[in-house]
Formats: structure tokens, C-alpha cells, sequence
């Protein structure tokens, strides 16, 4: 029906662009809403036509985090219209897939259980059920996008991957860019660092800020490797290490860590898949020089002996910038650091005794507590989500990561090293989001659905999971 697509597009289109200008509260709303608008009408026409370009388009876009439509009632990330768009799209074209088989419904059943645990606890708990609402509206919009990531990309093999790949080059060459611009025209005025006093500088590119920029650098590391093990090309070479190398602008050890998680299960399941020791042997040295070069690269980008700079107010992940009505006073912090986190365990666990179960509420750590004047929150994602979820919903969270993972690792399809890398792309994110809890982004649940529509629509079952029936 291109009748439809068009309609449909043109009135995401028009209305996002016509609301940003209308309602937008900042200098940048009209912007924003203008690259919201185009995504939406880009991502709609190239749906039916094209259905990989518009999964990589939309996930592409979902990766300016610092882009956002500052609305009276809230916040709009750039990518949501689009989203809201495909789905109503796909759903009245009929083209919306079924989660199948079982163990893939199994999955979709445990994040859908997490979700509504927190609306659960959310409605009950929370001190401002507002704030709370725009957080879950936010997570719900990214968890929709995972249903339209598995229509789009379903049945092809994992090509999507390619797209994915180029993502990460194109963030990781604006990154080194302005690390470059850094070097040479620092250490103030230059748009997309993060820099303050008493901290290394750091690199945050078009995004949110900098542990967000190296977090997304390590989750599409394993995609730009897998399409070098794949093509072998020059050019493959060169998008793979420009990935991994820029992830050190980032200066965040916590996206390190992530990268190496993910690095190691990505190789570890060629392994167990039995790769060519020649491949693995090729594969996993250009990863290991990547990797070394990270560092050095930062240190030669990112010179801390520079003149004091301006002090400028770091940017957080917070979903919300709402106040909260009478909250306490949070531990003292000294800086988003390790052990600034690591100040709030015991504050949030003591506050979890009162409701174990199902959790606190969205977004609710920062309505109880504040840091200099501003809403805290906790940067550790099991702890979050244990906070906001209760154990019952965290529990439902991790096990449907680990149906998913186990899916990636044992099903058999065109390509062994496509299961993983979604696998080490997902494990890399998990680890990362320890220092700097971002589940509520749309990148990780389209990552979601993509892997799931993979395990879909392989040909060869999950032979661990198939239940064995009992011979009369």
C-alpha cells in the first residue's frame, strides 16, 4: 500500500516538525525536530522498498542521544516519531511478525514482565508519578522499537550488520575529529568534548556524553570485526579499527571493559563454532592492535597538560530533568567517578528493603534524593534494576537476556559469526551499562529485536531448547 506509506510519513513528518516549532522550549528544539521529522519520513518510505535501509537509518539516528525536543510535558529523543510511525505502519499493513518459536516468546514474555513490574511499582511507589511516567514512556517507545527491528530485518541473514558497522565508523570519525580539534584549538570552545576540572578530557561526540559515546563505540566493535571476517576488504579494515581506536577518546573504563567482554565472546563463540584457526588467528589480532591503539590514541588526542579549563556542568543520563517534591539529601559525591557510584550502593539497597519485590518506580532514586540540587541517580544497571523493578521484574530482565544469549550460541545458520556478534554486542553493552546505566535507549532494544528476528528466521533449530517428547 504506497499510499499509505506515503500518508503515513508525511503526517509523522509534518506533525513532529510542526509540534517542535510550536511547543519547543529550547533554541535547539526546532533542529532537533527538524532531523526527527526527516527520519520519521525517510524511515516510512524506505520501510516496504527497502527494509534494511530503514532499520539502519532508524538505528543511525537513535544514536544522536544529545539531540532531544525539549517539549512543556517532557523530552522527545529524535528517533521516538519514527518509531511510532513504523509500528503503526507495519501494524495497519499487516506486516507485523509474530514472536516465534517458543523460546523467542519466552524472551519477548521476560522483558514484557520487567516493563510491566516497573509500571507496577512505578504507580505504587514512586513519589512523582510524572517524573516516573516519562521515564517509562521513554523505555516503552525503545521497547517498541524492538518489535519494529524484527519485523524490518527479519529473514535477511543478518545483513543489517553492515549498517551497523558503518554507524560505528561514522561515530568513532566525527569522534577522532574533534579530539583533533581538541588537540589543536583547546581545551575550550570545542563542540562535543566533555571537560572539567580535576577530569581527563574526554570525547562525548554527538552524544549524551562521553561514557555513552565509548559505550555505543564497544557494542558495534564486534559488528565492524564480523564484517571484516566476512569481506576482508580494506575498507573493512579500516571501519573496524576506526571503531574500536576511537572508543579510547571516550576515556571510560567501564565502555572498555564492556568492548573486551564483548570482543571475548564474539571470538569465543567462533571458537566453540569451530572457525578456521586462520580466520580466528586474523581476526583476533587485528582486534588486539584496535585495542591497544584505543589508549595510546587518547593519550596522544587528549593531552591532560593543558592550560585549567572553564568549568562546565558534565552531563548525565538522566531520562528526566523534573524535580522531585521534598527529597532527601543523597551521599556526598566528588566527582561521576567509580567510587561516586559506588556512594550510592547502600543508600539504594536500604531503600529497596522497603519494597523488595516490585521495586521503587521508574526513575525514582533521583525523586528521593538529591546531588547538588539536582536529582540523583544510580549509574550501575543491576542495581537499577532491581530499584526500579524489584527483584521479581530484574530477574525477568536477566532472564531474558540469557534466553536470548543462549538462542544466539546454539542456533546454526548462514553465517555462525552473525549470532556472535550480536551476542558479543549485547554482552558488551550489559557490562558497560555497570558504570553507566542507559537500558532506556532505543540503540540497545533495536539491537534486541535485530538479534531476535535473526534466531527467527534461521533455518536449523535451537536443538538445546526444544523439548524432548516422551515415545508411547
Amino acid at each position: 500500500m504506497p499510499e499509505l506509506d506515503v500518508l503515513l510519513a508525511v503526517v509523522v513528518g509534518v506533525g513532529t516538525l510542526g509540534v517542535g516549532a510550536a511547543l519547543g522550549r529550547s533554541a535547539t528544539a526546532l533542529g532537533a525536530s527538524s532531523v526527527a521529522a526527516a527520519a520519521a519520513v525517510v524511515t516510512i518510505l524506505l520501510a516496504r522498498r527497502a527494509p534494511l535501509a530503514s532499520f539502519g537509518v532508524l538505528f543511525g539516528v537513535a544514536t544522536l542521544s544529545r539531540l532531544v525536543i525539549d517539549l512543556p510535558f517532557g523530552r522527545v529523543r529524535v528517533e521516538q516519531p519514527a518509531i511510532l510511525g513504523l509500528f503503526v505502519l507495519l501494524l495497519l499493513g499487516g506486516r507485523l511478525r509474530a514472536f516465534r518459536p517458543m523460546a523467542i516468546s519466552a524472551s519477548v514474555a521476560c522483558f514484557a514482565i520487567y516493563f510491566a513490574t516497573m509500571v507496577l511499582s512505578s504507580i505504587l511507589n514512586a513519589p512523582a508519578l510524572v517524573v516516573s511516567a516519562r521515564l517509562l514512556i521513554w523505555t516503552g517507545i525503545s521497547m517498541l522499537g524492538a518489535v519494529v527491528a524484527f519485523t524490518l530485518v527479519w529473514g535477511h541473514d543478518g545483513e543489517e550488520q553492515r549498517a551497523l558497522s558503518w554507524v560505528g565508523f561514522l561515530q568513532g570519525f566525527i569522534g577522532l575529529g574533534i579530539a583533533l580539534a581538541f588537540l589543536a584549538l583547546g581545551p575550550n570552545g570545542i563542540p562535543g568534548m566533555q571537560v572539567s576540572p580535576g577530569e581527563v578530557p574526554k570525547v562525548a561526540s554527538i552524544d549524551f556524553e562521553a561514557n555513552l559515546y565509548a559505550s555505543l563505540l564497544g557494542l558495534l566493535a564486534p559488528f565492524a570485526l564480523e564484517e571484516w571476517r566476512r569481506r576482508r576488504g580494506l575498507i573493512e579494515v579500516i571501519v573496524a579499527v576506526i571503531v574500536v581506536m576511537a572508543l579510547g577518546l571516550g576515556v571510560t573504563r567501564g565502555a572498555f571493559a564492556g568492548l573486551l567482554v564483548g570482543l571475548a565472546v564474539y571470538l569465543g563463540l567462533l571458537v566453540i563454532r569451530r572457525t578456521p584457526r586462520r580466520v580466528l588467528v586474523r581476526v583476533a589480532g587485528l582486534a588486539a592492535l584496535a585495542c591497544l591503539a584505543a589508549p595510546l590514541t587518547a593519550a596522544i588526542l587528549l593531552p591532560t597538560e593543558r592550560p585549567t579549563p572553564t568549568p562546565v556542568q558534565v552531563a548525565v543520563a538522566s531520562p528526566s530533568p523534573s524535580p522531585s517534591p521534598s527529597p532527601s539529601p543523597s551521599p556526598t559525591p566528588e566527582a561521576d567517578t567509580l567510587a561516586w557510584r559506588l556512594d550510592r550502593i547502600p543508600t539504594a539497597i536500604s531503600d529497596i528493603q522497603t519494597s523488595p519485590l516490585i521495586g521503587l518506580g521508574a526513575a525514582s532514586f533521583g525523586q528521593r534524593h538529591l546531588s547538588d540540587g539536582a536529582p540523583d541517580y544510580i549509574g550501575m544497571l543491576a542495581l537499577v534494576a532491581v530499584y526500579e523493578a524489584g527483584f521479581l521484574g530484574a530477574l525477568a530482565l536477566g532472564l531474558g537476556f540469557l534466553i536470548l544469549l543462549v538462542m544466539l550460541a546454539l542456533t546454526s545458520g548462514a553465517d555462525v559469526g552473525r549470532y556472535a556478534a550480536y551476542a558479543g554486542a549485547i554482552c558488551s553493552f550489559l557490562v558497560s551499562y555497570q558504570a553507566t546505566n542507559a537500558l532506556w535507549f532505543s540503540i540497545n532494544w533495536l539491537l534486541v529485536g535485530a538479534a531476535l528476528a535473526l534466531v527467527a528466521s534461521s533455518p536449523v533449530p535451537i536443538p538445546a531448547l526444544r523439548i524432548p517428547r516422551r515415545r508411547p
